[in-house]
């Protein structure tokens, strides 16, 4: 029994042993690390491809199959290629050209842009690669084996090339600024002045970028220098036609107020003997002398007509100015002269018609030392003042209201009456009737509107004199009134 016992477990025990050997020895499979990657087939690639010649790109890419990979390096060589040739294209354009296999862009003034698309889609689309290298590599993951391809195209874009490319892209340019040129011609005929203007505006400033390329063999663009210089004659030709007109002008105001009409300046551009209105034509206007707020810039409208109000003249001019121009750039054109236009106004300050009432004890006075005074204190400060019942005068403005005193008291002292004066004034716009400004007396900065003499009607006269206000305040009556009022009046 015990050796039949033996015999059944020696070969268990061989097999463990053998197992253990084998690990021991390396000889067992086990799983790749995650994310290691191994080469599988294709080997290094050829120095031509680590080291390209000078007239040569090569593109490297990856991807799930081996179309794919092809499809992608090669890609990249065309994108290295277009920028070598140092184009201004957008990224996304590149991309579409070279996916598209197209020229088609979308509309865009910008001349150069559109030729470079056109020229990468004639020269650069078609090329195909002289040298392909594929690699297959393994990749582990968590979800197992994945394969994948690596692909170098090279590409080859000699001088011979890049020159048939150049000379595309000029050709372009010049049937693009050809066809821009007469479209500005077009438009100027129509009265289109901006149309016509941005139309030259492109023509001269992208062949002048075109012109400014790297490598651009001589002689090679002759018409589109050409292009620049009737695109500088057409831009002058359309300055010279343009007109500015002045409407409303010589208007006069008063400080402080704005004009009753806008200031016009009306745009035509003389085509064939008649005047085109001008429309959506920036025009900004400026005070030359005086100062205000005005609207600026303004466009014209339909009629060619910019209307700028006036909302406020803020100093007294005979002959206010201000300029209107045309509020266009275009940079480094000479002689390119658009019209000015100049408006002229007065403004004055306001006119006021001073028709306060002085009453003592009842009675109505005429002739006053405070109406003098407010009077004075008015023109002191560049007022007009309206005499009452003026005929034909139309003042901007009414000081009214009252002075009065009444009820004379026996004094503290000697054999002296005291009175007391109150002040009730406004001053009122005459166009709208309403209060702007208003002052009374006594208040709390002058208490002591007191008049004092021997007999009741002196008492009184000196009391609406506001005599004491200067004994005890050191001010002047008149001008702390007229000051008062003004200070709503220069606000409004």
């Amino acid at each position: 029994m015990k050796n039949s016992g033996s015999r059944r477990l020696f070969p268990i025990l061989t097999l463990y042993c053998l197992g253990l050997v084998l690990h021991l020895a390396g000889c067992g499979t086990t799983a790749p690390r995650l994310g290691e990657e191994v080469l599988l087939e294709g080997g290094e690639p050829p120095a031509v491809l680590k080291v390209p010649s000078r007239d040569s790109f090569v593109g490297i890419a990856t991807a799930p199959t081996e179309e794919e990979a092809r499809e992608k390096a090669l890609l990249a060589a065309k994108e290295q290629i277009i920028a070598f040739l140092g184009t201004r294209l957008r990224s996304e354009t590149i991309r579409k050209v070279l996916e598209e296999q197209t020229g088609t862009e979308e509309s865009n003034l910008d001349i150069r842009y559109q030729a470079e698309v056109q020229a990468i889609a004639n020269n650069v689309v078609q090329v195909r690669a002289a040298h392909t290298h594929l690699q297959r590599w393994q990749k582990s993951a968590a979800q197992g084996i994945t394969y994948y391809y690596k692909a170098w195209a090279l590409v080859p874009f000699s001088k011979v090339e890049h020159e048939r490319y150049l000379a595309d892209l000029v050709g372009q340019a010049e049937k693009l600024a050809g066809r821009a040129l007469e479209q500005g011609r077009q438009s100027a005929r129509g009265g289109k002045f901006l149309d016509a203007l941005f139309q030259y505006v492109e023509v001269r400033k992208s062949s002048l970028q075109v012109l400014e390329i790297t490598g651009l063999p001589p002689g090679l663009a002759t018409d589109l220098r050409q292009m620049v210089q009737d695109a500088d004659t057409e831009l002058r030709g359309l300055a010279h036609g343009l007109r500015l007109e002045a409407e409303n002008d010589g208007q006069s105001v008063r400080v402080g107020g704005g004009l009753a009409l806008p200031l016009v300046a009306r745009a035509t551009l003389e085509r064939d003997g008649r005047a085109v209105p001008v429309a959506g034509l920036p025009i900004t206007f400026t005070f030359l002398e005086g100062e205000g707020d005005i609207d600026s810039p303004v466009n014209t409208d339909s009629q060619g007509r910019a209307a700028a109000a006036v909302h406020r003249v803020g100093t007294v001019n005979a002959r206010n100015q201000v300029e209107a121009t045309v509020a266009v750039m275009v940079e480094d054109v000479t002689d390119l002269n658009f019209p000015r236009l100049r408006f002229s106004f007065g403004s004055r300050k306001a006119t006021i018609l001073v028709a306060i009432e002085v009453v003592c004890e009842g009675q109505e006075l005429a002739h006053t030392t405070i109406e003098s005074a407010i009077v004075g204190a008015l023109r002191a400060r560049q007022y007009e003042v309206v005499e009452t019942g003026a005929v034909g005068r139309e003042a901007d403005f009414v000081l009214e209201g009252s002075i009065e005193a009444a009820g004379a008291e026996k004094a503290n002292f000697g054999n002296f009456l005291v009175c007391r004066a109150q002040a009730n004034l406004r001053l009122v716009d005459s166009r709208s009737g309403l209060a702007v400004a208003e002052v009374h007396l006594p208040n709390e900065e002058i208490r002591d509107t007191r008049g004092y003499a021997p007999n009741e009607d002196r008492a009184c006269r000196e009391a609406v004199a506001l005599k004491q206000v200067q004994k005890v305040y050191q001010i002047e009556p008149g001008d702390y009134l007229v000051e008062q009022l003004l200070q709503g009046l220069e606000e409004e």
